[in-house]
């Protein structure tokens, strides 16, 4: 049985060591490479100085294509390191090698995915989804007239398009916020959009085209964010209509694993954001009999049957 190469930050990432964790209870072989430790060497991948042999593996999952770290025991921040580039290289070579990986035609044919990208994909494909402004110039004055152009009100929400986890998002209440918040921002890349009032948003966790459940999460204390990440209460949810709705949504973008963020507005569903490498601690604590890391494990073995 040939083995499952995986490709993460580090080992100690929850939906990393999940998979790892079910592989090993099924005896099924795997090979770890952290995403920081990587060569280039013409058209091979090198780690500890050994040429990965992409023969030996039968699919690939894959965490973020990033990693990070600090520069200096006294950093408070933390330096990220995006891996576009690498990442597609090397999805490049997994479809030369013939190998399965989740949403791997998606990673091809958007390679640099993002907030920005993901909402023209959005318009493309028309999902419902939240407007989103993007400049490529930050200018407070020109930030002012392409709102207006677009009808945005304040209170707006302001988000990096790299960003993750609730990260690098921020509410403005007004002009004079929004201008202070703008200072030295000229090429930042970020997305406006409108903020819409909830009393929480949904996560659906999508997998081989079929919803595992449907988590609700609601901000707590004076945090506006619902993000699990970020203290978020989490809970289950039922609505079979939102999970045939997410179902529909992952089918349109042309992925079979997605977490799914969903508000639900006068009566009818609004995708907030598709997450491509989707975490699962959260879902995993509230539904405790559904277990996905084994479920990816099974839909990426599943190769060494055919």
């Amino acid at each position: 049985m040939k083995k499952i190469l995986i490709f993460g930050i580090n080992e100690k990432v929850h939906s990393t060591l999940r998979v790892m964790e079910e592989l090993e209870k099924k005896k099924i072989g795997y090979d770890f490479v952290k995403w920081g430790s990587i060569n280039f060497f013409k058209r091979e991948l090198i780690l500890s100085g050994k040429i990965i042999d992409f023969k030996k593996y039968v699919a690939v999952f894959f965490d973020t294509p990033s990693y990070y770290f600090k520069n200096g025991e006294k950093a408070t921040k933390r330096i990220s390191f995006d891996l576009s580039n690498e990442f597609f290289v090397i999805l490049k070579k997994v479809k030369e090698s013939k190998l399965f990986a989740m949403n791997l035609d998606f990673f091809l044919e958007h390679p640099f995915y993002n907030k920005f990208t993901q909402s023209i994909i959005f318009n493309k494909k028309r999902i419902p989804s939240i407007p989103t402004l993007h400049l490529t110039d930050n200018t407070y004055e020109k930030v002012v007239l392409a709102l207006r152009k677009a009808s945005f009100k304040f209170p707006l929400v302001v988000k990096e398009s790299g960003g993750g986890l609730g990260g690098q998002v921020w509410k403005l209440g007004n002009y004079e916020s929004l201008k202070k918040f703008l200072k030295n921002k000229k090429n930042a890349n970020f997305i406006y959009q409108p903020f819409i009032e909830n009393d929480g948003d949904f996560r659906v966790l999508v997998i081989s085209g079929k919803s595992l459940g449907i988590m609700k999460r609601s901000a707590q204390k004076r945090e506006w964010r619902n993000n699990f990440a970020l203290g978020g209460k989490i809970e289950a949810y039922r609505d079979p209509a939102m999970e045939r709705f997410a179902e529909d949504v992952c089918n349109k973008m042309g992925m079979d694993y997605a977490g799914i963020d969903i508000l639900k507005v006068k009566k009818r569903y609004v995708v907030i954001e598709v997450n491509s490498f989707a975490r699962f601690k959260g879902f995993e604590q509230t539904y405790p009999q559904i277990n996905v890391g084994e479920t990816i494990v099974d839909y990426l073995s599943q190769r060494n049957k055919n």
